[in-house]
């Protein structure tokens, strides 16, 4: 893409993260249909989950909680195929901070992980790294509650 576009593009992008985002802080369902942030800790666990399927990841959106210890769960779910994932603190690379290395066929992987600060960081396969990207927001349940309409989860509208 060339910049004009991806300048056109990446306010509309944060605009679904942002809505995204305040759509899982306000649900009390655990499961899900695929289509929300899956994570670990807002919700009180410890597990962060990623699952590469085919030549995608399961999700394109993750949600964890600033600067706490968890397991980072790295789940290849697709026979002969070599996957991995790496975290980085822009869209465009440069050095990751956090890297699970590559696995062929069926595994999962579990890795320790310290979430960084608060904001928005990026995912993705290095090995497909076009077709296998996402964004990992970091934020706290009552930030985004207080964000939300202005008023926390459950209250009168």
């Amino acid at each position: 893409m060339n910049g004009s576009v991806v300048r056109l593009i990446a306010p509309v992008f944060a605009a679904f993260l942002i809505a995204a985002a305040l759509s899982f802080a306000c649900s009390d369902d655990d499961g899900g249909d695929g289509n929300e942030a899956q994570g670990g800790g807002i919700s009180g666990e410890e597990t962060l989950t990623l699952t590469a399927r085919g030549t995608t990841f399961t999700t394109n959106l993750l949600a964890a909680p600033p600067e706490r210890e968890m397991t980072f769960e790295f789940v290849n779910d697709t026979d002969g195929v070599r996957h991995n994932v790496a975290i980085f603190r822009t869209e465009f690379g440069g050095e990751p901070f956090f890297r699970i290395d590559p696995v062929v066929g069926k595994q999962t992987v579990q890795a320790e992980f310290t979430t960084p600060a608060i904001g928005n960081y990026y995912y993705r396969c290095e090995i497909h790294p076009e077709a296998m990207r996402g964004d990992l927001v970091v934020t706290s349940r009552q930030t985004m509650a207080a964000n939300a309409e202005g008023a926390p989860c459950g209250a009168p509208s």
